[in-house]
């Protein structure tokens, strides 16, 4: 009987750990399965991260081109129009009340002048421009409209035949009228230094451009101008070609070389230039002007930076400037 007891006890104990031998695998199985679950998910996340990268990478790199669109420069409120006699109703014109009085006629705003000034723009700037070439050149330039103060194709071509740009932006407005230059129009300050030959001067302006974006802005515009009478040049070598002491021509080399110009001891050039361009991110908005934008994709060149500021960077592209979101692009 003994004997038959301990068979019983060795038994039970033999089930015993044999049941929780099982329990300890399927708790080790359930564990391994869970731990390899959330492995493959984040390995999941770490290579669809590394495929989408990829794909922005892989992605072609076009070249912004500005749209050819013609968009209002200015806001025009709607204009409003008498009813017919047969819509003609009774409304009082004026109301009184106590000292105060109400009038509810209306008078559109006259449409404002905004620079640059070009072809639908119209006002008291347009006006002005119109005259002074009248004024200087003769009335056969625009002898259909003469100064109406509207900005069409007869002005447009008038300026042309000038050699002027159909877009007058505020500093070529000033020229034309002979108005006085603007505080921010340093290209035709350097212009009006250079034509006087004045080197202390010139070189005050020079130190006011600080890089290369500068000097091509300001380069650009003061290529408008007919320097000593002859031809247009850039800036550097009307600056160059003005002055002839070689004192004073090493002083000026300098000036250009800190703003990032390269001289290979023939030729200068904005060597890099490149370099200080522009590229899309990701898909992004460039705003050509206040009122419209275009949508642009990823790994877009845009043009050259001009300035930054706020969330937006300003960049020039053919002559014409639009702003983008910082955050969006990166230089090259």
């Amino acid at each position: 009987m003994k004997k038959n007891n301990n068979t019983n006890i060795t038994k039970t104990s033999s089930s015993k750990s044999k049941g929780n031998n099982d329990m300890k695998k399927v708790v080790l199985v359930g564990v391994g399965l869970t731990a390899t679950g959330i492995a493959g998910y984040f390995g999941y996340q770490y290579f669809k991260k590394q495929k989408e990268e990829q794909a922005k990478k892989q992605q072609p790199v076009t070249t912004f081109s500005p749209p050819n669109i013609d968009t209002p420069s200015t806001y025009s409120n709607p204009v409003y129009t008498e009813p017919t006699k047969k819509e003609t109703v009774d409304i009082p014109k004026t109301y009184s009340n106590n000292a105060s009085s109400y009038s509810n006629a209306y008078t559109p705003p006259k449409p404002k002048s905004t620079f640059p000034l070009k072809r639908g723009s119209k006002g008291e700037k347009v006006k002005q421009l119109q005259e002074a070439i009248i004024s200087t050149y003769g009335a056969n330039l625009l002898p259909r409209y003469g100064a109406d103060g509207d900005f069409g194709k007869e002005l447009a071509n008038a300026l042309k035949k000038l050699n002027y740009s159909s877009v007058v932006s505020e500093s070529l407005f000033n020229v034309i009228t002979g108005g006085k230059a603007t505080q921010n129009s340093l290209a035709l300050q350097l212009y009006i230094a250079l034509n006087k030959s004045d080197y202390s001067s010139t070189m005050s302006l020079l130190k006011k451009l600080n890089n290369k974006g500068e000097y091509s802005e300001v380069s650009d515009e003061f290529k408008k101008y007919r320097l000593h009478g002859g031809v247009r040049q850039t800036l550097v070598n009307g600056t160059l070609n003005t002055f002839v002491d070689k004192t004073q021509k090493q002083h000026i080399r300098l000036e250009f070389i800190r703003m990032g110009l390269k001289y290979n001891g023939n030729k200068w050039s904005l060597d890099g230039i490149g370099m200080d361009k522009i590229i899309t991110t990701e898909p992004t908005q460039i705003w050509l002007d206040g009122y419209s934008s275009v949508q642009v994709p990823v790994n877009m060149i845009l043009g050259i930076p001009i300035a930054e500021k706020l969330d937006f960077t300003l960049f020039k592209n053919e002559g014409r400037h639009f702003l983008v979101r910082t955050n969006t692009i990166r230089k090259l």
